[in-house]
C-alpha cells in the first residue's frame, strides 16, 4: 500500500495496523502455480514490500475503513479494478471489496 494523499475532507487519518517486517520471498519462496495435469510451479513471485503497510485503518465520513494488503502470490483479477459485492446476511460485515 502506498500513501496517495487526498483533498477529500471526508478522509480521516491513516493508522497503520501492520507492517511487513520481512520480505516474503526471502523467508519462504512464493510461487505462482498453474494446473497442467497436476499443480506445477509456473513462476517465482518477486516481492518488494518489506517495511510497507500490510493493513491500515481510517475513516471516511461517518464510516470506518480497514484495508488489508493482498497475498503477493495472487494475480490481479477483474482487470485490476475493485469489485464490490454483498456479504452473506447475519454477519458483522456488509460488503466485501
Amino acid at each position: 500500500m502506498y500513501f496517495a494523499g487526498s483533498n477529500d475532507g471526508k478522509c480521516g487519518e491513516v493508522v497503520p495496523l501492520a507492517v511487513y517486517a520481512e520480505e516474503p520471498m526471502e523467508v519462504a519462496p512464493i510461487h505462482h502455480w498453474k494446473w497442467d495435469r497436476g499443480w506445477k510451479i509456473a513462476s517465482n513471485i518477486t516481492t518488494d514490500i518489506k517495511g510497507q503497510y500490510a493493513a491500515i485503518a481510517t475513516t471516511y465520513g461517518e464510516g470506518r475503513v480497514i484495508l488489508f494488503g493482498p497475498h503477493p502470490e495472487k494475480k490481479t483479477f477483474f482487470g485490476g479494478h475493485i469489485e464490490e459485492f454483498p456479504v452473506r446476511k447475519n454477519t458483522r460485515f456488509t460488503w466485501f471489496i
